[in-house]
């Protein structure tokens, strides 16, 4: 769950053929989208009183439309504790990682604020973060950032930052996405592109799947 894995990758396998030097021990990273049945049922069929005749007492039909249903935006707080992430392949990914990058998993603390808002723990070596409720829906647009220095003898530098967003099907229980932009500095990041095959900015996205364990 983190930019640095999606930059160590990038520099211990992409650029491999530029004999770079690399500082940087990717974990596992990545997520997934096994959409965890969030049956949003809403739209209860049924309020089939097909063609009441008129017969009732002549209220101008008002509202009738059956299930107004005001509780599509529920809200929904997540469970503080520690949670598990489990990921999968790529959905978007036009920086050229390799394509079995993802598959991967980890645990991370989840602290709820109680206020709309919950601030998550990451167990990568990165900061914690804050991430925004609305209703079930979460957004965290300050994952992270990251940079790692390629190798000294290279003037390029890669820049990834980071979001994570993603919807609560319950308080224990959320699929999401996580995106990345990586970007590089430097006189040499021609060299750099020319050994990916990549065109920076490029992107980088993969779907996750989390789980409250345990805690509160």
């Amino acid at each position: 769950m983190t930019v640095r894995s999606i930059l160590a990758l990038f520099m211990s396998v992409a650029l491999t053929s530029c004999t770079v030097v690399d500082d940087d021990d990717g974990d596992d990273g990545g997520d997934s989208v096994s959409d965890d049945g969030s049956d949003d049922g809403g739209s209860d069929t049924g309020d089939g009183d097909t063609g009441d005749d008129g017969s009732d007492t002549g209220d101008d039909g008002s509202g009738d439309t059956g299930d107004d249903s005001g509780d599509d935006g529920a809200a929904i707080e997540p469970r503080s504790g520690v949670w598990d992430y489990s990921d999968y392949d790529a959905s978007l990914n036009d920086c050229n990682i390799p394509g079995d990058y993802g598959n991967g998993g980890g645990g991370f603390g989840l602290v709820s604020h109680a206020d709309g808002t919950f601030t998550v723990i990451p167990n990568d070596g990165t900061d914690p973060f804050e991430c925004e409720l609305d209703g079930a829906d979460f957004s965290c647009p300050d994952r992270a950032t990251e940079e790692a220095v390629i190798d000294a003898s290279y003037d390029a530098v890669l820049v990834g930052q980071a979001m994570a967003e993603g919807t609560f099907s319950d308080p224990e229980n959320a699929t999401g996405t996580q995106s990345a932009v990586v970007d590089c500095e430097g006189a040499d990041c021609g060299l750099v592109e020319a050994a990916t095959g990549a065109s920076f900015p490029c992107n980088f996205e993969v779907d996750f799947v989390i789980d409250w364990r345990t805690g509160g």
